[in-house]
């Protein structure tokens, strides 16, 4: 069974929640933001974060680290594109990333 988070939004839809996600692009059927790192293990950290987000809500970003920076994103599988589901887990990841 198909669920509103399993189903993919429009490219309208997507371009009007990154309206309010400051940094997140949408190319590819993906949304993605670099994230600046004021260290390597401040990275690090943040993945390791970003992992146990991901665990809870068992939705899983890809996540390239490198240095100076963190590259995040998000898209559905099951969907093959960008759903509210992943829209959703960009607001946690950037919520996390200016509590750090």
């Amino acid at each position: 069974m198909t669920t509103t988070t399993d189903t993919a939004l429009t490219d309208e839809a997507i371009n009007s929640h990154l309206s309010d996600l400051p940094g997140w692009r949408y190319a590819d059927n993906k949304i993605s933001r670099v994230f600046d790192n004021p260290s390597y293990t401040a990275g690090l950290s943040f993945v390791q974060h970003i992992g146990e987000l991901a665990e809870q809500h068992d939705h899983h970003p890809d996540i390239t680290l490198t240095w100076p920076t963190t590259t995040v994103t998000y898209w559905t599988h099951t969907a093959n594109g960008v759903t509210q589901k992943d829209i959703d887990a960009a607001k946690q990841v950037s919520l996390l990333y200016q509590q750090l």
